[in-house]
């Protein structure tokens, strides 16, 4: 699509910089959930006296990629900054497994001394004695997957625990010190009304978390919800009811302290602590991060690379990356490390590196696009395009949904409002398509024009 001609106006940004975050994909579940499309791995119950095999052959892989990655990558690392167990219910990992996982990977970088490590713990799937072991292998936040407290829509969705298994999950990671804790609540679910909606709000608060994920249902391909229900049509909310529903948690949450940062998240306002998400932040800042296991993606050098979401084509694949580090090679490292740890990727080219760094930005709401910032990083041409973008879409910004703003250094942000952020999908397209996709297309054209016999 003529990207040559893109990149002569859009520039790549300035070099990466080395990547200090990680995510660890950790896949086991007791069931699948009915709305989940992550690639898990079905377990039993962790019995205390020994790993079960199915973990203890998934960790072998896994440190596996991991050593076989970082002797390919070769090449000094800063301290990680954050640390993300997710998954899956990585709470059900078992605890001899976390600290051979953990040693495997002190060996290759070492952990900032106020870095932030999260695990995804899910109620019902761990006991104060598990939760004292997490804390004392270094997690120090938590994020719990609620979902819902209403104890039929739980079954619904098929989650194993029970509301009042929310609270003890609470208790429990606060009583090993893990007091900086997220709660995980979903919008939209099957025969959810506005009330039940918000009494789920209601017990949430009462519980006092750090922070609060709020998502909207999404019917996943392949997902019993998909299969069963057809969006915003009964027994699914209808459109109305699901934008009040987020309007409810918006105000709630803002009439509780918390700060509204970015589409689906919300953090405590704290003089002495920020308990917005770092390691999310490294992502919707288009940070560059580590990430191994199943199905995990990772954004090194520019390369966006997701692996295999299949176990049987990721023990291929790390079988593979491990050959690649027995064998010598006439490559540079930079090409053999993307041909053995990357295959079938490729470094993003300019459009894409600005669609994904404008389209996450706009997703921090207590941030947005600075334009300073975005011309360091792409030059003043995209700075022009996004300003006349902003004109094109002028009736957002009568409208109060797009708010054009000077920081306290005086420079100017572009940014969503609260209403904005309800209609995201509609003001990002309208931005992206004038500042960027029209000449993308225009560059097509043109290309194609040139080729036509005369």
């Amino acid at each position: 699509m003529g990207v040559a001609r893109i990149a002569s106006a859009f520039s790549l940004p300035p070099p990466s910089p080395m990547p200090s975050s990680l995510y660890i994909h950790l896949p086991f579940c007791l069931q699948r959930c009915a709305y989940c499309a992550f690639p898990v791995i079905v377990t039993p119950q962790v019995p205390a006296n020994r790993p079960p095999p199915l973990q203890t052959s998934y960790i072998h892989l896994l440190k596996r990629e991991i050593n076989s990655f970082f002797a390919l990558y070769n090449r000094a690392l800063p301290p990680l900054q954050t640390l993300y167990l997710g998954g899956g219910t990585p709470s059900l990992l078992h605890p001899a497994l976390l600290d051979s996982l953990l040693d495997t990977l002190r060996r290759h970088v070492s952990f900032a001394p106020d870095i932030e490590f999260t695990c995804e713990m899910d109620p019902a799937t761990f006991t104060d004695a598990h939760a004292r072991h997490f804390a004392q292998a270094g997690v120090n936040r938590a994020s719990v997957g609620a979902q819902t407290f209403d104890p039929h829509l739980l079954k619904l969705t098929r989650r194993i625990h029970t509301p009042s298994d929310i609270a003890t999950a609470l208790s429990s990671l606060r009583k090993a010190s893990i007091s900086n804790i997220s709660l995980d609540l979903i919008a939209g679910l099957p025969h959810q009304t506005l009330q039940t909606w918000r009494n789920t709000l209601q017990q949430a608060l009462q519980l006092q978390p750090q922070h609060m994920s709020i998502y909207d249902l999404t019917l996943e391909q392949g997902t019993p919800f998909a299969r069963s229900y057809t969006s915003a049509k009964h027994p699914l909310p209808d459109e109305h009811s699901s934008v009040q529903m987020l309007t409810d948690a918006v105000e709630m949450l803002s009439t509780h302290g918390y700060q509204h940062y970015e589409i689906s998240n919300f953090a405590r306002a704290h003089q002495a602590h920020d308990f917005r998400s770092r390691h999310n932040l490294a992502y919707w800042r288009n940070d560059p991060f580590f990430a191994f296991g199943l199905g995990a993606t990772s954004l090194v050098h520019h390369v966006r690379f997701a692996r295999p979401r299949l176990l049987g084509q990721y023990r291929n694949y790390v079988n593979n990356l491990y050959q690649c580090t027995q064998q010598t090679s006439d490559l540079d490292p930079q090409q053999r490390l993307l041909r053995a740890a990357f295959p079938g990727a490729r470094v993003q080219n300019p459009t894409e590196c600005l669609e994904d760094y404008l389209i996450n930005r706009f997703r921090l709401l207590s941030e947005g696009v600075d334009f300073c910032h975005l011309r360091n990083m792409f030059g003043h041409v995209v700075e022009r395009r996004l300003r006349n973008a902003v004109k094109q879409c002028n009736h957002f910004v009568e409208d109060r949904l797009l708010l054009v703003e000077t920081d306290g250094l005086g420079r100017d942000v572009l940014r969503l409002s609260e209403q904005g952020a309800l209609l995201e999908n509609s003001i990002v397209s309208d931005l992206l398509w004038h500042a960027v996709w029209k000449f993308v297309d225009e560059s097509a054209t043109e290309e194609k024009l040139q080729k036509q016999p005369v």
